[in-house]
């Protein structure tokens, strides 16, 4: 498809990149900055095109990821070893096992993205990828994968068409509809019909994306009453959860026990949200809090499989990347015999990657293969001296792709990114996330570009 681009006259490439922008920037494709500054968010002027299998296999996938994830917080429960490797803080854990032990929990539910090195223009994307992380707490794209996949559809695929016949491009499921029926399938699962939702976020914070009040307004317009706010803007009134006179029924999160206990230290009072965990009012439940990258460890050490179906533990198997919470310990490797880990780090530098188990956006990612000899010494290092802060994980390469830009004399020239995928799933549906850059640690919030998807019969 890229030839496309590069066979169109000049003054029609101009006006659609032109166009793009504009767009881009009109729709509320805008990242902000530590100064609360924007930037308009790259959108990719050719998108990937998603076939119906490709859609299908990974939809069942997904489910299957989706439901492991909504078994950790068990896990964490029953296995103190686990608690080792799912490593929650002191008070983090005293809300756990609160909010865990009270009977209200048996319908937990996860809102997640899984993001994978999937690639799909490949004749064997079905056994080349790999998952490489979980989010299921303040999901990032909500917003802004179905507003990409919107202005390609207004702007580029008229001219796609014009040149690619005998291919129907649709639109893929729209992430913000599989939120709104996790939202209301677990509000009928606690018995709250109403509905009422509350999106929350560190208003406060200046930096990163402004989805929120986009995905509130869509809640809005499929009849449920719709807000976003802050979480220190939530009352408690006999009992109940409320946002200046609204009593709500749901509350979507981005925010993680821990950033709450930072509000608290601040002087919030975050004892609202902790009687709606209790009342499993939240989406993503407790179970979400184990968005760490050392989950997948639990999921890649054969130890706990008993807590996994069958598929489950064929799935990790082969499209989990093998993950380690470093610490100085001994461990099994990805060959399943036991190592010293850090001689094994040290070793294997071209074959692994060192990241903060907790944190996002691409921070404090050390790619061996990239990283020169004594970077790599100073992560492992760090790593060990921390303790428990980071996890090394075989490396899943990051493919590259081919992606028409403008160049600054107007003309389309080719530009190789890495990639990255991201899958969201309900019961009726998945959405897909394209992420590029420049450069192999990719994430939009540095600089990154999205990808649109469109699907193709």
């Amino acid at each position: 498809m890229n030839e496309v681009f590069l066979k169109l006259p000049k003054n029609t490439v101009k006006e659609l990149f032109d166009r793009l922008k504009e767009e881009s920037l009109k729709r509320g494709m805008v990242m902000y900055d530590e100064k609360g500054e924007p930037r308009i968010v790259n959108v990719r002027v050719r998108p990937w095109l998603i076939t119906k299998e490709q859609k299908g296999f990974f939809h069942m996938v997904c489910l299957n990821m989706k439901d492991a994830l909504q078994r950790v917080a068990n896990i964490y429960y029953n296995e103190p070893k686990a608690r080792q490797i799912l490593t929650l803080t002191s008070r983090e854990d005293e809300w756990f096992f609160e909010i865990y032990s009270n009977g209200n929990q048996a319908q937990q539910t996860v809102f997640d993205r899984i993001d994978a090195n999937a690639i799909f223009s490949s004749s064997d994307w079905k056994d080349s990828f790999a998952f490489i992380e979980t989010n299921s707490v303040g999901v990032g794209g909500v917003y802004y994968i179905p507003a990409a996949a919107n202005i390609v559809e207004d702007i580029v695929l008229p001219v796609i068409r014009n040149h690619v016949h005998k291919v129907e491009f649709v639109m893929q499921d729209d992430i913000r509809e599989l939120l709104f029926e996790t939202i209301t399938e677990h509000a009928q699962k606690i018995e709250r019909l109403r509905a009422n939702v509350v999106l929350i976020e560190d208003q406060r914070c200046l930096d990163g994306t402004d989805e929120y009040a986009f995905v509130a307004n869509y809640l809005k317009g499929k009849g449920l009453a719709a807000f976003a706010t802050d979480p220190r803007e939530l009352t408690l009134r006999k009992g109940e959860v409320h946002f200046r006179d609204t009593p709500i029924d749901i509350i979507y999160r981005d925010c993680s026990i821990d950033e709450l206990h930072e509000m608290e230290d601040q002087g919030a009072k975050i004892d609202v949200l902790k009687e709606a965990f209790k009342k499993n009012q939240v989406v993503s439940s407790i179970a979400g809090e184990f968005d760490h990258k050392s989950t997948l460890e639990i999921f890649t050490d054969e130890e706990y499989g008993k807590y996994f179906t069958p598929a489950q533990r064929r799935l990790f198997k082969k499209h989990v990347v093998w993950t380690r919470l470093i610490w100085d310990r001994r461990t099994k490797g990805p060959d399943g015999k036991k190592v010293e880990l850090s001689k094994f780090i040290r070793k294997h530098k071209d074959d692994l990657v060192i990241k903060p188990n907790r944190m996002y956006g691409g921070e404090g990612v050390v790619l061996g293969r990239f990283a020169k000899a004594a970077e790599w010494r100073k992560a492992i290092e760090d790593a060990f001296k921390e303790g428990c802060l980071h996890v090394v994980q075989e490396y899943a390469e990051i493919k590259e792709e081919k992606f028409p830009v403008l160049n600054e004399d107007g003309r389309v020239t080719i530009e190789k990114n890495y990639e990255v995928s991201g899958f969201a799933s309900s019961d009726s549906g998945i959405a897909f996330l394209g992420r590029c850059s420049i450069e192999p640690v990719v994430n939009i919030s540095r600089k990154g570009g999205l990808i649109p998807v469109i699907m193709v019969e």
